[in-house]
């Protein structure tokens, strides 16, 4: 049995199957019999190959013609959110429109694909969306190939930070563990985890096949209380919290009573260097839940630490007193 008839074979017997570095997982573990699990073991390189997309999957349909399509980590959609196979179903651009006020931009998309979006402006492949200027509520639900999806997220958080685009809605793959999915989770507000993975439409509106992977919804703007009431009918919704006001005017008011602690500095010039918190973790190899309870004030950092940090801001320690001078 070969990769692609294995992973065919477990996509009809409802198997997730995922790469995690040199690993392989599935899920529900109860319905992988021994002749799947010996197959899996004696095509492991194989199959990891075709998951992580450095090799295609192909598999026949019927007695057709070949369709090719990445699995695992690849995406179920390959180019824009409205391609020829996937389209998002009606009621969670109901629930978007009714969250937002109105959705004024698609910035993946296609002709069919706003059928069901309708929203006031969008960009198909040939439009280049990285290459337009974003503004207004947006609905995205971006090609999840890399690199375009992480560029997508970096577009959509730039214009989220510039004011641009005051409300926004991610429909992505749960993918938690990738760099992409902490970027945009980074400035959501609140987070939908849909019950079950989430049947697409075909381009005649009808229900398609459940994706291998599950999917969530994040929400960018200040109305995440509307978005948990209205997505919880979908699933599991968390509101992020955040301080009602930001660490950066606080330290402002500290610098005013002329406060200057060393930790009160170096959360300044996190603040000032417009990088993430996650960016300056992997930059630093600090972890990234000590550094955030840092930030917020909960923690101190190891001088090794400080160290490192001081390096990625390119800080340096001068002292404000002046020497006494000695006696002769």
């Amino acid at each position: 049995m070969t990769a692609n008839e294995l992973i065919a074979n477990l996509n009809r017997a409802g198997i997730r199957l995922e790469a995690h570095d040199d690993r392989l997982r599935y899920f529900p573990r109860s319905k992988v019999t021994p002749d799947l699990l010996d197959g899996m073991k004696a095509c492991k390189a194989d199959l990891l190959a075709t998951l992580t997309g450095q090799r295609p999957f192909r598999l026949k349909v019927g007695q057709g013609a070949a369709t090719s399509r990445p699995v695992g980590s690849g995406a179920h959609v390959r180019h824009n959110s409205g391609n020829h196979e996937w389209y998002t179903p009606t009621e969670f651009i109901d629930a978007a429109r009714a969250v937002m006020g109105s959705i004024d931009l698609d910035p993946a998309s296609s002709e069919i694909a706003q059928k069901t979006v309708r929203a006031e402006r969008f960009f198909t492949a040939e439009d280049d969306g990285l290459k337009q200027e974003w503004a207004g509520n947006v609905w995205m639900n971006p090609p999840y190939s890399q690199p375009l999806i992480a560029q997508f997220c970096e577009k959509l958080r730039e214009s989220f930070d510039s004011g641009h685009v005051p409300q926004a809605i991610v429909l992505v793959n749960n993918a938690t563990e990738t760099g992409w999915f902490r970027f945009v989770a980074s400035r959501c507000s609140a987070v939908c985890f849909p019950d079950g993975r989430v049947r697409f439409l075909d381009q005649n509106g009808g229900r398609k096949g459940r994706p291998l992977q599950g999917q969530a919804m994040l929400y960018c703007g200040k109305q995440s209380s509307r978005f948990c009431e209205t997505f919880s009918d979908f699933g599991l919704c968390w509101e992020q919290y955040w301080p009602k006001r930001p660490l950066s005017a606080i330290i402002q008011d500290m610098a005013k009573r002329r406060t200057t602690k060393l930790s009160d500095q170096l959360r300044q010039a996190i603040d000032d260097s417009g990088l993430t918190r996650y960016e300056i973790a992997k930059q630093t190899g600090i972890d990234q839940s000590a550094l955030g309870k840092f930030y917020h004030g909960d923690r101190g950092l190891s001088l090794d630490a400080v160290d490192r940090l001081g390096g990625c801001l390119g800080l340096t320690i001068t002292s404000q007193r002046s020497r006494p001078q000695r006696k002769q």
